[in-house]
């Protein structure tokens, strides 16, 4: 019976002694969870006047497409060549 409990005792030593409380496996060191402010602020603000300024991908020129879209008419806009006659006859 004692050499049981000196096993069982040896065996949760060593179990023990191989565990950490924390295991950092899976810790990214590249993705941080968290980032101070004045680290994310000057990307973003550059993003922004990227896509004001058709820059990167060129957003602005889709929001204008589809902002003309809406405004524009759906025909050859009337100008005064339009209602120029001729004398063909």
């Amino acid at each position: 019976m004692k050499k049981i409990y000196f096993i069982l005792g040896f065996a949760f030593i060593f179990v023990l002694a191989g565990c950490k409380k924390y295991i950092d496996v899976n810790d990214d060191p590249n993705r941080p969870i968290d980032v101070k402010e004045s680290l994310m602020l000057p990307p973003i603000e550059m993003l922004i006047s990227q896509n004001i300024n058709a820059g990167g991908d060129g957003n602005l020129s889709l929001v204008l497409q589809q902002y003309m879209q809406v405004i524009a008419l759906n025909q050859v806009a009337p100008n005064a060549g339009t209602y120029l006659m001729y004398n063909v006859d």
